[in-house]
This record gives C-alpha cells, sequence and structure tokens, in this order.
C-alpha cells in the first residue's frame, strides 16, 4: 500500500533542516560543532523545545537507555537527525521522566540558551519560503 502524500511531515522535515543550519550559523565558531551533532550530544531537549514552539506535536519521547529524547509528530518519531525509522527505542516521557529530562539534559549547554535564542532568531524572520503561510499565521510574529 503507498504512504499517503502528507504535506506537514515534509514540512516538519524542512523545519528540522532549518533548525539545523540555524544552530550551525549561531554556534559552530564557539562549539565546534552542526547543529545535528550538538543536538545528538547533549542538547536534544533543547531541540524539542524548539520544535514544540512551532509544531503541535503529540508527545516528548525518551530513549529507554535515558539518554536521548525526541518528539512525536503525526504518529511518527523525529529528532535532529528527521524521521526515526526504530521507534521500538523510544517511549512516551512520564512525569516522572520529565523531571529527570530538564534536571539532567544538556546542563553544560544552560549558559547558551539555545532554545530561547533559536526561537527569538526565528521570530525575527520575515520569511522562511518553505514553511506554509498558514504556519506564521498561527506560530510566529512576521514583521510587516
Amino acid at each position: 500500500m503507498m504512504k499517503e502524500y502528507n504535506p506537514y511531515e515534509e514540512d516538519i522535515e524542512k523545519f528540522i533542516v532549518f533548525v539545523n543550519d540555524l544552530i550551525t550559523d549561531i554556534y559552530y565558531e564557539e562549539l565546534m560543532c552542526d547543529g545535528e551533532t550538538l543536538f545528538q550530544n547533549g542538547a536534544c531537549y533543547e531541540f524539542v523545545k524548539i520544535i514544540k514552539n512551532y509544531f503541535e506535536i503529540d508527545n516528548v519521547l525518551i530513549e529507554k537507555g535515558f539518554d536521548h529524547c525526541a518528539f512525536e509528530y503525526k504518529g511518527n518519531y523525529y529528532d535532529s537527525t528527521g524521521l526515526i525509522t526504530d521507534k521500538d527505542r523510544f517511549s512516551v516521557v512520564t512525569d516522572q521522566d520529565m523531571l529527570y529530562i530538564e534536571d539532567r539534559f544538556g546542563m553544560h549547554l544552560m549558559r547558551y540558551q539555545i532554545s530561547d535564542t533559536i526561537i527569538n532568531e526565528i521570530s525575527n524572520i520575515e520569511m522562511v519560503p518553505h514553511l506554509p503561510a498558514k504556519f506564521y499565521q498561527n506560530k510566529m510574529k512576521v514583521k510587516k
């Protein structure tokens, strides 16, 4: 059976690439890694917070070894690498898991205020051509 076309799924994939590129532009010289690498090595929850600011995700997910988090969107699992095909590695975050994530994940990166910085940068962008107009109306303040 052929998978039905879902334009929102493509938007989330493009937005993931956009966020990774923006992180690379802002932090590469200081942290010496690109966005995807940063989000795979300690800043995964910062990534989820950025995504949650712009998309209505279904769930925050945690890897069963408690060393990585991701998110569920429209039934699919994603992190900074894009679509996650091995869903069995993850479970939906409980309240107790969230306390653990907020307490432990990305502590060495707190001074960079990654999610706040990126959300602020995106809100100052006049146009992101690959996102639908509905995205701007609902989620972002656009300069006129």
